[in-house]
């Protein structure tokens, strides 16, 4: 998906898709068009009309600027989290969700300059990768639910030191990766 991202918006054809207000002025057929020419969409409906959402929530509401959504939280993850999830099918659809929610948020303080409070709260991202990894290390048993493995996560993590949220790429990969490694 980075590589994805990437060749979008280096590509002057579909840079666009990186400004709400260019997205909110281009027709819905252009705009899934140009999502999937470098597979940013895979869904060449659903992948499309989310992306359009977001953005028009993002033009209507912020300006066209998500780094008002963070103002809006007063830079708190546990408020812009509530703020993603209201009404989160019509305004931030997909986004609103708890794994995406917390990973935005991962990747707006690992890669930007921001500065939140309670980055501990964000989560680790309970996807299938992650579940799995839990799994593979004798956590939690097959089936588990991913708030479950949220929780453990939670609970082991307590008093280390380190940030759920911080776990998920190691045991992405790890899982991602077959289990190759050794533990």
């Amino acid at each position: 998906m980075w590589q994805s991202a990437l060749r979008t918006f280096n590509d002057p054809d579909t840079a666009y898709l990186f400004s709400p207000e260019n997205v909110c002025a281009r027709d819905r057929g252009r705009v899934a068009k140009d999502l999937i020419k470098h597979r940013l969409a895979l869904q060449t409906n659903r992948h499309p009309e989310i992306w359009m959402r977001i953005c028009r929530t993002l033009c209507d509401h912020y300006d066209g600027d998500p780094r008002k959504i963070l103002e809006e939280g007063q830079h708190d993850v546990d408020v812009i989290i509530r703020t993603l999830q209201v009404d989160k099918k019509d305004r931030f659809p997909y986004l609103g969700g708890i794994k995406l929610s917390n990973y935005w948020l991962f990747i707006v303080t690992s890669f930007t300059d921001a500065h939140l409070s309670n980055t501990g709260n964000i989560s680790i991202i309970p996807d299938t990768h992650i579940v799995k990894s839990t799994v593979r290390l004798g956590l939690a048993d097959e089936g588990v639910h991913p708030k479950e493995v949220e929780r453990i996560w939670r609970a082991i993590l307590k008093t280390t030191g380190i940030v759920p949220g911080e776990m998920h790429s190691a045991l992405w990969r790890w899982s991602r990766g077959g289990f190759a490694a050794a533990l």
